[in-house]
């Protein structure tokens, strides 16, 4: 049920989370596979914890584990567009950017797209200069 995929091309390397409880496996993604220019991570769906610890990250838990496979940039994806569960679903994004800051991968390199946005990442820039919330 749990899957998560590198994706790797001339122009680069994404991280795909799925959807994904944290566990000492994405340390060795990381040493396996990494770095990769950009994570695409889950950050929804993570209370209440008893119940969800297994199955979703928390959006904190969500930039430890981008930061653990080597990603240079994170977007948070897998939030607010079906109430799975009982937190407030535009919590989880500002959570995100400030575990990002907190954290060191950078506030600027933590980004959530608005709900049904897209990124043509075809232009070979993962860096995400163009999606950065100002």
């Amino acid at each position: 049920m749990w899957a998560s995929f590198g994706i790797f091309t001339d122009e680069g390397r994404i991280w795909f989370s799925g959807g994904t409880a944290s566990g000492p496996v994405f340390d060795e993604i990381g040493k396996r596979a990494g770095p990769f220019d950009l994570a695409l991570v889950a950050i929804g769906a993570y209370e209440p914890r008893k119940l969800m610890k297994g199955a979703h990250v928390t959006p904190e838990e969500a930039v430890e584990l981008a930061m653990k496979v080597g990603a240079r940039a994170a977007i948070g994806m897998h939030w607010g567009t079906i109430a799975l569960t009982p937190e407030n679903p535009f919590e989880a994004p500002i959570k995100f950017r400030k575990a990002a800051e907190k954290l060191g991968l950078g506030a600027k390199k933590a980004v959530v797209m608005k709900i049904g946005e897209t990124v043509n990442l075809s232009a070979g820039d993962l860096t995400l200069p163009h999606l950065v919330q100002r």
